[in-house]
């Protein structure tokens, strides 16, 4: 549990090294996730949990993603807003087991980043995937285009490598004498 703590915290880092995120810690009760919960197809992963209900943030952009706002609020409103603001999507995507939490900013920008909960593990994690919005919105299809990591966990974990290893290469590029 002190791991799972110690790498939310070291995502929730990353933020502001590559964006201008507004993001601030803010607990709150699990239990107010429980109205979106009963829309999807299955759990959150217990780690994106941890992540919803400990922190706030707008425009988060990571590497090639930016992460489905959670607003400052009672709840989760607003999270739940940006989650089901696409409803063709969204009735293509849940049924078959696609849960979107982030979006593609690597030229597919509607492209929405899922977790696969038809392969969930029992710890409750699953896989990222990156799906085809066009096959989602005009033909009603899942066209899976990247699997993006084995488990949120994971996702996490190269998130943060990558994230670093770029701040890294540009400290030391600005650092290096010409």
């Amino acid at each position: 549990m002190e791991f799972d703590s110690q790498l939310i915290v070291q995502f929730v880092e990353c933020f502001p090294k590559f964006s201008e995120a507004g993001i601030f810690a803010r607990p709150t009760n699990s239990a107010l996730l429980a109205p979106i919960q009963s829309q999807l197809p299955a759990p959150f992963p217990p780690l994106f949990v941890q992540l919803l209900t400990r922190y706030r943030w707008t425009d988060v952009y990571l590497d090639k993603f930016r992460l489905l706002s959670n607003p400052a609020g009672y709840g989760f409103d607003g999270f739940a807003a940006e989650l089901f603001s696409n409803e063709e999507q969204v009735n293509v995507l849940l049924p078959n087991g696609f849960i979107p939490f982030a979006r593609s900013v690597d030229g597919h920008l509607y492209d929405p980043i899922c977790f696969d909960t038809n392969r969930t593990e029992p710890d409750g994690d699953c896989p990222i995937v990156r799906l085809d919005h066009e096959a989602a919105l005009i033909d009603n299809q899942i066209r899976p285009v990247e699997i993006l990591a084995p488990s949120f966990r994971m996702f996490m974990v190269l998130t943060i490598a990558e994230i670093e290893s770029r701040h890294t290469h540009r400290s030391d590029f600005l650092l290096s004498p010409t």
